[in-house]
């Protein structure tokens, strides 16, 4: 019974907040605000990765286990699934806004940048499962969402030779 409070009354409700948080600071780091990570990093480990060293997360995670969760379950299901969602809305918006603005060129270099960015954010403080999904999230939305106005300017750049736009759309993997 007190297992069952405890979900009720504390983590169902602080789990909201704190994810949201951190969502928070991750989208304000994509803005290029300097942000803690370590703060990520602690929630991150408190979801998954436990360290049994610590006893706060360790009980925490025991009490979540006893709850019916596991392991993996805890962080895909608290946190991944929204930080992919938002991801997605993230970079949606971006490709929109920086196509206005800029030339396909110039949008196929920060496609690249904002790989690269991603790759380290999960270096730095998510779990390594969530490169594959989170790679896969930014490219359908900045690539293959993209492909018609993509394409329209490689055959510009090809036309023009333009070699070094030309070079981008190789290494995004995005020549037909």
């Amino acid at each position: 019974m007190a297992l069952k409070i405890w979900e009720n009354v504390v983590f169902k409700p602080l789990n909201k907040q704190v994810t949201h948080a951190c969502l928070d600071l991750i989208k304000s780091e994509r803005n290029n605000e300097v942000i803690n990570t370590r703060l990520i990093s602690e929630v991150i480990q408190s979801y998954g990765k436990i360290d049994k060293k610590q006893s706060l997360s360790y009980h925490y995670f025991i009490i979540l286990v006893a709850l019916g969760f596991s392991q993996d379950t805890i962080y895909k299901n608290f946190f991944e699934i929204q930080f992919l969602q938002d991801t997605e809305q993230f970079y949606r918006l971006e490709a929109t806004n920086f196509l206005n603005h800029n030339s396909v060129t110039e949008y196929m270099r920060k496609v690249n940048q904002r790989l690269d960015e991603e790759v380290h954010r999960v270096q730095s403080y998510l779990h390594p499962p969530t490169l594959q999904p989170l790679i896969k999230t930014v490219e359908n939305v900045l690539i293959r969402d993209q492909l018609d106005v993509i394409y329209t300017e490689a055959k510009t750049l090809l036309r023009d030779e333009r070699y070094q736009g030309r070079h981008l759309n190789y290494r995004l993997k995005i020549i037909r």
